[in-house]
């Protein structure tokens, strides 16, 4: 009796233990989103929720490509002016491509919006601020 009880309790020291370590490594390492999208709210110009998200433009330009994702290679179809916070409708993966790349940053997610021209289309979200590269927006709906 007293050999099972230890046998067990060596058993159960080694599932916690397993278990603990299951629990640290289970997840994969990722930044915390500090300036995540804001709540949705409907846009009565595009008849759409949108939600507000802090982003950030390129070097000498402060803009941001939009993309029409269905073209191949992809187009620009338009440009946003990222002088402030910008619109987006919801974000999607976008793994058939290479990870889109910037200034040292790269991430495979898009997000879909209207370009200052009016025409719909995809920007990278390397282009918002806050998370870590390969990483959605934390609040941004999902396409």
């Amino acid at each position: 009796m007293n050999f099972v009880r230890r046998a067990l309790a060596a058993l159960g020291a080694v599932v916690a233990l397993g278990g603990g370590l299951v629990a640290i490594s289970s997840s994969p390492a990722s930044a915390y989103d500090a300036t995540p999208c804001l709540a949705p709210y409907w846009h009565s110009g595009v008849a759409r929720y949108v939600q507000t998200c802090p982003d950030w433009g390129m070097s000498g330009t402060n803009d941001i490509p939009v993309y029409d994702l269905d073209a191949s290679p992809p187009a620009i179809v338009g440009w946003i002016d990222a002088a402030g916070n910008d619109w987006y409708v919801c974000q999607k993966q976008v793994t058939q491509y290479d990870p889109y790349a910037y200034a040292g940053y790269y991430n495979d997610w898009f997000a879909y919006t209207l370009a200052d021209n009016g025409k719909w289309g995809w920007a990278p979200e390397v282009f918002f601020q806050g998370g870590d590269n390969m990483e959605p927006d934390r609040k941004l709906a999902l396409c």
